[in-house]
């Protein structure tokens, strides 16, 4: 079980080097990227303490990109404590974040397709659905393949204990096919919380 998780966690760490890359390859292929490094890369004990690494970066006005089974939303006050079950919540009524795109594993995708038609407030558009939290901050909820190519920098926040391996390689490839670039990587249930094992093996994660 440990080595599990200890693959899980390189293949996580490697996943943060690679959206580095995606710039530079771009523009100057591969032979020019082997230094490079995300801006920052945050391993966390549990999903919802990404929001004290999004206070301490002082981020506002974000888009995120939520790797993860449950979308931890739960309507709150502005004054209550930050939960597991409310910090996306308060991240967006508090400003931090104004869009998110809320990934679920292929796995348990039935389920949440079959959920979520049950509710009118909630908008259908092929694989996407939709709907608003905390005063109109947007939700897209997807599978992997139907991650957005995005134009700016986001944020990214991965719930390793929902992702098997082959899942994760899945994540890589779709965020370097489609140029997806973040200047703050947050993942939790992970076992080498040093992080050890960057550009594992000395390539890239494909």
């Amino acid at each position: 079980m440990e080595n599990k998780y200890q693959e899980v966690a390189e293949i996580i760490f490697i996943l943060a080097f690679c959206l580095s890359s995606v710039f530079f390859l771009s523009l100057y292929g591969r032979a020019h990227v082997a230094k490079s490094e995300v801006d920052q890369f945050r391993a966390i004990a549990q999903p919802a303490d990404a929001y004290y690494e999004w206070e301490k970066f002082k981020v506002h006005g974000r888009i995120l990109i939520l790797f993860a089974r449950q979308l931890n939303a739960e309507e709150s006050e502005s004054d209550v404590s930050v939960t597991g079950d409310n910090y996306i919540y308060q991240a967006a009524k508090r400003n931090m974040i104004r869009k998110i795109y809320h990934i679920i594993p292929d796995g348990a995708w039935s389920e949440v397709e079959r959920t979520l038609s049950q509710f009118p407030m909630v908008a259908h558009s092929k694989d996407t659905f939709r709907f608003d939290i905390a005063g109109g901050v947007p939700v897209l909820i997807m599978r992997i393949k139907d991650v957005p190519a995005l134009k700016e920098k986001v944020l990214i926040n991965i719930d390793g204990g929902c992702w098997s391996e082959k899942e994760l390689n899945e994540i890589s490839f779709e965020l370097q096919r489609k140029d997806v670039e973040s200047d703050l990587v947050t993942a939790s249930n992970i076992l080498d919380g040093n992080l050890k094992g960057f550009g594992v093996h000395g390539q890239y994660f494909r």
